[in-house]
């Protein structure tokens, strides 16, 4: 499934096939507007990348600077922020595509490029029973939280030295 893959920065060209890859892989309460999307895509402390196999998008993933002591990351990016925090917001993949390596490969561009734009820390919510793919990236578990309703842990990986992700 890794062959014919090409991983590169997000547009607004591609919201229509992200907020299609949202409604197939979540469930409604987590489905997130367009604006939001586009509020992530275009804030200049972002890492947004999307993951595409011959020219149809199949996975993105949505990052950007964050304050660390921010407990609500629903309204997306704001002005203030810790510049060496990369809250990573979305890893989305498409339903027939899970387990196949690609989420694997989008989050190795993400941490790669997080630590080219000076990142040395990531946090996130790991909703959805994804907290283990999440440990296997390196992160470690936190607090309980909630995402628009949903059960989340809090996670957070330090950017040291090479990427300490853990391939299967």
């Amino acid at each position: 499934m890794l062959e014919d893959i090409k991983i590169q920065s997000l547009s607004e060209d591609d919201l229509p096939a992200m907020l299609e890859l949202q409604r197939m892989a979540y469930v409604p309460e987590l489905h997130e507007p367009q604006t939001l999307f586009t509020a992530m895509i275009t804030f200049p402390r972002s890492v947004c990348l999307g993951i595409t196999k011959g020219d149809v998008l199949r996975g993105y993933v949505l990052g950007y600077a964050a304050d660390p002591e921010r407990e609500d990351f629903t309204d997306g990016p704001r002005d203030d922020f810790d510049p060496a925090v990369l809250y990573l917001h979305d890893l989305c993949i498409a339903i027939d595509a899970q387990s196949s390596g690609l989420g694997q490969a989008l989050y190795d561009a993400l941490e790669q490029s997080a630590r080219q734009a000076g990142y040395t820390r990531i946090i996130a919510n790991a909703i959805d029973g994804r907290l283990a793919f999440w440990e296997k990236q390196g992160f470690t578990a936190g607090a309980q939280t909630a995402y628009h309703g949903v059960t989340a842990t809090r996670i957070e990986k330090p950017l040291t030295g090479e990427s300490e992700s853990q391939s299967p």
